[in-house]
């Protein structure tokens, strides 16, 4: 087994990556684990901001687990069959 190796990221020392979905949604996201230089291939988490009002991250799928906390505001996370509110 590989030794363990701590990350550690500051949000203001990664670049803002843009996404925008099939509906004109637009949101910021920083990649902090699961970017080719963090030491995880099994976690993706990162910090993303959506425009109040209309801001959606459309479904999606990779390999690695990925990490929501909500910070503020409200919504709705669907996993496969689920909806999941955010309040």
């Amino acid at each position: 087994m590989d030794a363990v190796r701590p990350a550690h990221v500051h949000v203001d020392d990664v670049a803002d990556e843009m996404w925008h979905g099939r509906d004109e949604s637009r949101l910021t996201w920083r990649t902090l684990v699961g970017r080719p230089d963090s030491p995880t291939e099994s976690l993706s988490g990162g910090v993303a901001e959506l425009a109040p009002g209309g801001g959606r991250l459309e479904r999606h799928r990779h390999a690695p687990a990925e990490v929501y906390h909500v910070l503020a505001g409200t919504g709705v996370a669907a996993y496969h069959d689920a909806a999941v509110p955010w309040k």
